[in-house]
């Protein structure tokens, strides 16, 4: 039987001014203890309140029982990680009603992460700040100083793929925003930190063509010319791309006043860009599954369900566990792991603007997933993990069509899209195990 929330947050409250009469003045006079047992159960009641007021979707409750348990921990018990944590959770449950409460929330948490030295754990709790900043309050210029300073402690941590997502989601908002010369800087930044890596020059095209669009809003043709001359010399191959010679167009028109020219240019541009770009960055996916094909198909033939995800599970309401799987009606016999792609989808969430973004758990759900898994069935995880892309790209439109389907210009085809691009492509979010 569900607990009452209310219930358990008047008996922590009545736990917490039982402690502080037990560390009063008077009452150490007598001998009566620190009051320390007593401060624990009373953040252990705050967090069973939470938890209850959470079950029955009261989000704002469970946020500031959540928040009364945190305080507790870090001011009188002296557990700022465990604070820090609580602050965390309280964040998420604030974000949806009262969005600045939880970005002040955060605020707190991150500051006794970096007291600590946790500067990783910090990072991720600002990026998910920025982005309710961003896209939840529409506050961009607040957003684009959070992704700053998560994309710098991801940098010293070495994640630079982490680091190069923000920076360029900084660029995005700042060329927006008209802050042109840091759209610039940021985009540059990326493309410097890109050129000796094999993984991601394929996209320093794309950051230049930017940063170059950005100069021209400035007006400096100048620094346009200049910036040109500079890319082609850092990576001499980009003298021959579409993108530099896009630049060049346009600043050419823009010289000459031609505001016909600049719009053609463009338009020829985008109209050429897109299938370039898919067959760039989806086609070396296909190959690797058509390389993997033997593999794939000597794992065992399993009953599967074609469509596991969140729409089609059920869970307790109070434990959250998994209880059952609805939806079989078109499950196929099929090589084992063409459904895991899903593994990745239920930690996560697709925005159909901005593409996939993990959930603060992701990494440590994925690693206790495949380490488990590995103890299991080590030798075959490069198969299954294989098997896992053919899933993905059958279930993208990419196949179990009697004919060639193109993937529609629509919601659903957009959907498909940027499922493709968040697990295949995205350095943030992709499948691990690609490389």
């Amino acid at each position: 039987m569900a607990q009452d929330p209310r219930a358990l947050e008047q008996q922590a409250k009545k736990t917490f001014e039982s402690a502080q009469g037990a560390t009063s003045g008077f009452a150490k006079l007598l001998g009566f203890g620190s009051g320390g047992d007593k401060y624990e159960r009373a953040a252990e009641l705050y967090t069973d309140a939470a938890n209850a007021y959470r079950a029955q979707r009261m989000n704002k409750e469970s946020g500031k029982a959540r928040l009364e348990a945190a305080r507790i921990l870090k001011d009188k018990l002296n557990q700022p990680r465990e604070a820090a944590t609580a602050m965390a959770e309280a964040f998420n449950m604030f974000r949806k009603e009262d969005p600045a409460g939880a970005i002040e929330c955060i605020q707190q948490a991150i500051g006794l992460f970096t007291a600590e030295g946790q500067f990783r754990r910090a990072a991720t709790h600002m990026e998910n700040a920025a982005e309710l900043l961003e896209v939840e309050m529409g506050d961009r210029k607040k957003a684009m100083d959070f992704y700053n300073q998560a994309a710098q402690w991801y940098e010293d941590d070495r994640a630079q793929a982490l680091a190069n997502k923000l920076y360029l989601k900084e660029a995005d908002i700042a060329a927006l925003e008209g802050d042109y010369y840091r759209a610039v800087a940021n985009y540059e930044k990326v493309a410097d930190a890109s050129l000796e890596n094999h993984l991601m020059k394929y996209s320093i095209k794309e950051y230049w063509l930017k940063a170059g669009l950005c100069i021209l809003a400035t007006k400096d043709l100048v620094a346009a010319h200049r910036n040109l001359e500079g890319y082609k010399q850092k990576d001499p191959s980009f003298a021959g791309q579409r993108e530099c010679q896009l630049l060049t167009d346009l600043i050419e028109a823009v010289e000459a006043g031609n505001q016909e020219a600049f719009t053609d240019k463009l338009y020829a541009y985008d109209q050429m860009s897109r299938l370039d770009k898919w067959k760039t960055e989806i086609l070396p996916f296909v190959q690797t599954f058509i390389d993997s094909i033997d593999s794939i198909m000597s794992l065992p033939m399993v009953l599967l369900h074609k469509d596991f995800g969140s729409c089609n599970i059920m869970v307790d309401k109070d434990t959250f566990h998994l209880v059952g799987v609805i939806d079989w009606a078109e499950a196929e016999v099929c090589p084992f792991g063409l459904n895991l792609h899903s593994l990745q989808e239920l930690p996560g969430k697709l925005h159909l603007r901005d593409g996939w973004t993990r959930y603060v758990d992701y990494d440590s759900l994925q690693e206790v997933f495949w380490s488990t898994f590995e103890d299991e069935i080590g030798r075959l995880r490069q198969a299954i993990r294989m098997a896992r892309v053919l899933g993905l790209l059958l279930t993208s439109r990419l196949g179990n069509e009697p004919m060639p389907v193109p993937i529609d210009v629509d919601e659903q085809g957009r959907y498909n899209l940027l499922s493709l691009d968040g697990f295949l492509i995205n350095q943030g979010t992709k499948f691990d195990g690609l490389e």
